[in-house]
Formats: C-alpha cells, sequence, structure tokens
C-alpha cells in the first residue's frame, strides 16, 4: 500500500494523531447560515411582531452587519431582528472622555414591548456589563495611554473586521478639512 500525505492536497487534516494519519477521501456539506435567518423569520412571526416586507437573507447580506453614521453614530447588527446603537457625544470640552450611549433595539409584537429603562453611570466600573464590553472598556484605558504617546503617528485597523472606521475617519475629515485627508493616517 503506497503512503498518503496531504502536502499536495487542497484541503489538508489536522488531527492530535499528527500529519498524515487520518487521510480525508471525501467531503459532504449543507449550507446551514441561512437557517439563522429562516428561525428568526419564523418565530418573529409566531410572536407577532411581523417582518418586513422585502427584507430577505441576501438584502441583510448585502446591506452589512456593521454601519457608521457621521459623525458620531454606529449600529452594529448582532441579530437580524435587533441592533446595538452606539453613540459618543463630547463630555464638556474634555477630550479624554465622551458621553456613550448604548442602546439595544429589538422588535416586539404591539402590546408586548418591555417597559423602556434607562440607565447612567458616570464611570463604567459601576455597572456589571456584559464581558465583551468589560473588554473593550479597559482597553480604552490602554489604547488612551498609547495615543499620547510622542512615537504614535496614527492608529492602524484591522483590513478585514474593521474595515468601516478608516472610511468613517475618511469623512470625518473631509467634513472637517483635515490636512491629513489624503495620508491614510487614521
Amino acid at each position: 500500500m503506497s503512503a498518503y500525505i496531504q502536502d499536495n492536497l487542497k484541503l489538508k487534516v489536522s488531527t492530535p494523531l499528527g500529519p498524515n494519519k487520518l487521510l480525508l477521501r471525501s467531503f459532504r456539506g449543507d449550507e446551514g447560515i441561512s437557517r439563522l435567518f429562516q428561525f428568526t423569520l419564523e418565530e418573529a412571526q409566531k410572536a407577532g411582531s411581523g417582518w418586513p416586507e422585502g427584507m430577505t437573507a441576501e438584502y441583510l447580506a448585502e446591506s452589512g452587519f456593521d454601519w457608521h453614521v457621521f459623525p458620531n453614530t454606529i449600529f452594529l447588527h448582532p441579530s437580524i431582528d435587533a441592533v446595538l446603537w452606539y453613540r459618543f457625544r463630547p463630555y464638556n470640552d474634555d477630550p479624554e472622555m465622551c458621553i456613550f450611549d448604548i442602546w439595544s433595539l429589538e422588535r416586539f409584537a404591539p402590546g408586548t414591548e418591555p417597559k423602556l429603562e434607562r440607565e447612567f453611570y458616570t464611570d463604567w466600573r459601576e455597572c456589571n456589563w456584559p464581558l465583551i464590553y468589560t473588554q473593550d472598556f479597559a482597553n480604552i484605558t490602554r489604547v488612551q495611554k498609547g495615543m499620547h504617546s510622542r512615537v504614535f503617528s496614527g492608529g492602524r485597523t484591522s483590513p478585514i473586521q474593521e474595515r468601516a472606521i478608516p472610511n468613517f475617519h475618511r469623512s470625518l475629515r473631509k467634513f472637517l478639512r483635515d490636512p491629513h485627508e489624503e495620508d491614510g493616517q487614521i
């Protein structure tokens, strides 16, 4: 029997057994990403909150899940029928602080909407935030410290996950007529 090795194959299998211990002879799969969309649509209809006409999985994919709205608003769509809405506003004349609004918006059937509850914290550490917020807020202090370093010449974002950010900054610079508008620095 000849030895099979994966080196020249398009699809490789990595296992705790080590290299070339298992050979993938075939692969079969089903498209499953649209199942979340279908489930959400069916549950929205069952709950009575309905579904906007023309709102398809394709439309949602084309519209994106991360919108930056000039000058200070970001919409994140963690779910098909919900949105996280962030807004940043100046805090007096202090460039080291801001007012950060977070709204969690969701569709509800008529008459089933929960009572609106507003919360305000002067210090983000006063609230028991979910982990992702706690991590992000904790990073802000370190990022700000680095930005005040004399060697800091500009930030770099992920070209995949954060591509909306440089575009937002370009729009902001054009609005402000910033002299660094065209140099690629954030």
